[in-house]
Parts: C-alpha cells; sequence; structure tokens
C-alpha cells in the first residue's frame, strides 16, 4: 500500500503536486521542489534560489520523474506549441511575449531576486504543503502528466476525473504594493488539456478574481493532462500561478468489481 499524505489518498485521490516532484502520487515526494523547465531536473528549494527568466525552450521530455511527460514554454506567436513527448499540440496557446522563468514547484515560488521565496496563497488558504498541495506555475509555461504511466502504477481504480482550484497568489497583489505597482497588473490565463484539447479555460484571471473551481472529466483513452499558464496579454509580470489541490479523482474499476461479485 503506497504511503499516505494528508492529501493524496488511495483509491481516492491521486496528488499531481506529489508526482510533479517525482513522488507517487500519495505523498512520498517533499513539499517544496522545484522542476527544472530546461532540463526536467528535480531539487530542493532553498531560500537563497534564483528563478531565472528564460525564452525559446520548445519543450523538454521528463523522463526522470515517472508521472511527468513534458514540461514546455507556452506561446503561440509561431503556431501551436507542443505538449507532449509525443507531439501532441495546443492549438488554441495565446501570442504570448514568450517569457518564462525556469522553475515550476510544488511549494512557495522563487522570484528571479536573491532570497525572495514567495508563499502561494489562495481564498486566504496558504498552499504548497502536504495536506493543501499546489503547483505552482509563473506565466508562460506548463507541464504535462502521463495519465497511462500513473493508471500502470495502481490496480483496481479507474481516472475519473481531474479536480483542483487555480488563480494568481494573493502574495503578488502584496509584493506589488510594497514596490508601488498595481495589483490589475497581474492578467493571466489559466488552461486544462487533455491530449492538446482544451477542456478548461479561465482568461483574464487577475489577483483580485479570487479562485476558481476546475474540474474536468476523464476517459480510460486520455494519455496526457497538461496544466498551463499564460500571460493575459500585457506580459507575464507577477503572473503567478497556482494550480492548489491538483488531484486526480479515482473510482473503482467496474471491470475489476464485477469479477470479484462486487
Amino acid at each position: 500500500m503506497p504511503e499516505t499524505s494528508g492529501f493524496g489518498i488511495p483509491g481516492k485521490r491521486f496528488d499531481l503536486a506529489d508526482a510533479l516532484a517525482g513522488g507517487n502520487g500519495f505523498g512520498t515526494a517533499d513539499p517544496n521542489q522545484k522542476v527544472d523547465l530546461r532540463t526536467a531536473s528535480v531539487s530542493g528549494l532553498r531560500h537563497n534560489d534564483v528563478n531565472p527568466p528564460i525564452v525559446g525552450i520548445v519543450g523538454t521530455p521528463a523522463p526522470a520523474i515517472p508521472f511527468v511527460d513534458f514540461l514546455f514554454i507556452a506561446d503561440g506567436s509561431s503556431g501551436p506549441v507542443p505538449v507532449s513527448s509525443t507531439g501532441q499540440r495546443f492549438r488554441e496557446c495565446p501570442d504570448t511575449d514568450g517569457n518564462a522563468f525556469a522553475y515550476i514547484t510544488n511549494g512557495n515560488f522563487p522570484r528571479h531576486i536573491p532570497g525572495e521565496l514567495m508563499e502561494q496563497v489562495l481564498g486566504g488558504v496558504r498552499y504548497g504543503t502536504r495536506s493543501k498541495p499546489a503547483i505552482s506555475i509563473h506565466a508562460n509555461a506548463g507541464v504535462t502528466f502521463d495519465l497511462q504511466a500513473i493508471r500502470a502504477s495502481m490496480s483496481g481504480v479507474r481516472l475519473a476525473q481531474f479536480t483542483g482550484l487555480c488563480g494568481i497568489s494573493k502574495t503578488a497583489e502584496a509584493t506589488l504594493r510594497r514596490e508601488g505597482e498595481h495589483a490589475s497588473r497581474t492578467r493571466a490565463d489559466f488552461w486544462v488539456l487533455v491530449d492538446g484539447q482544451v477542456r478548461f479555460r479561465r482568461q483574464e484571471t487577475e489577483v483580485l478574481s479570487g479562485v476558481t473551481r476546475v474540474s474536468v472529466e476523464l476517459q480510460d483513452d486520455h494519455r496526457f493532462l497538461s496544466l498551463i499558464v499564460t500571460d493575459g496579454g500585457n506580459g507575464n509580470g507577477f503572473d503567478w500561478g497556482i494550480f492548489a489541490e491538483p488531484a486526480l479523482k479515482l473510482t473503482l474499476d467496474e471491470q475489476v468489481t464485477d469479477g470479484l461479485g462486487v
């Protein structure tokens, strides 16, 4: 039986924030890990980490992270964006400014300034812990999970639904005020794709937009799930996107239960 955490529950809920950092979806990875878009490597966050700006990365396969397939910058200015190792493309990807930052995390978010490690807060709740997990994505970037690999890691269950919350961290507003700017500077778009097809979008999200609930139905033949944050047309500054409590809802496989006479 997999080790359980405060969020992932065997047979009921698979924690994608844990999987992002190389965990089994039930709490075997630590929070506050960063994944490098350039190399698909995982390492722990440190207080003095710097999150460098990057451009020009088409996509990076992630063979060393069991349930992550692909990492990428989301910019549709040159056409559809590759979102999987098999070449699936995000055809509705907007024309962004093409800028991103190197790290996606499952906890706090490092800025490009040394010593600026920001907590992730939505709706007054701090996320990025074992019991309140999160995937933190600064626009313009995305991560694709391999649903087939996740299915193969468990027996007797189906992946029924992706669920979570999304929004821009409240700490972005506080930081903007501290630096003499207005919260309206933040504007980002949130996307969930299944096999390259848009299944959820929340556009022109601001800090003051609050929290949006996400729910996407899954079928047994779906292979990839992509979580993406893009800028809202005004650059990616302070677009500190969060997918909070990102989970796959698990249900009993009817074929297995029928065979057991359940």
